[in-house]
């Protein structure tokens, strides 16, 4: 179908991100946002420097009122803690349609995000984007990338926004050590 994308060319571009940018992830700081905020959820972030992680953690904002004030509350706080300091920002990409079914996410233990929510989650997927300067390089991660990198590397793991957020970046960094151990892309 034009203009979808698989996950292969998902994965492949962000390789070739990555490598584009190895300079910022070598000397600069890298910052990974789950950028959950519907109900009960807070933007979990991770964050790096020289590919050494540094912290992670959750943005701290008031879950109550309506999406756009805490989508407002959320540009505040990149603004004044991680704009001025990033290099490199990583994000959760977030799909079109639902992973599963109800049925599926019931019976799996994991999560159905229905349409609302998946609205919800672009929009605040563009919250996050619009914080940073134009020439910040903004890395798409694909949920299925990260979790593969999770099983793969058997990094510990239990589910919340800033584990989410964790993986994010260790995901980024072990492809960037991957790329570099190859001597690039092949």
């Amino acid at each position: 179908m034009k203009g979808s994308r698989t996950a292969s060319q998902s994965f492949n571009t962000l390789r070739a991100e990555i490598w584009k940018h190895r300079k910022l992830f070598r000397e600069g700081i890298v910052v990974a946002f789950d950028p959950s905020c519907v109900s009960s959820s807070l933007p979990g972030y991770a964050l790096m420097d020289k590919l050494k992680v540094q912290e992670y953690g959750v943005l701290s904002i008031s879950r109550s009122g309506p999406l756009h004030l805490r989508l407002q509350r959320i540009h505040e706080d990149l603004i004044t803690e991680f704009t001025p300091r990033v290099s490199v920002v990583a994000i959760e990409e977030v799909s079109a349609t639902p992973l599963r079914t109800r049925a599926k996410a019931k019976k799996t233990g994991k999560t159905y995000m229905n349409p609302k929510n998946i609205h919800s989650l672009a929009q605040a997927v563009g919250t996050f984007k619009c914080s940073f300067p134009v020439k910040t390089p903004i890395l798409n991660v694909s949920p299925l990338t990260w979790q593969s990198y999770q099983r793969k590397y058997g990094w510990p793991w239990k589910k919340s926004d800033s584990a989410d957020a964790y993986m994010i970046l260790l995901t980024v960094r072990q492809i960037y050590i991957e790329l570099e151990r190859a001597g690039g892309l092949k």
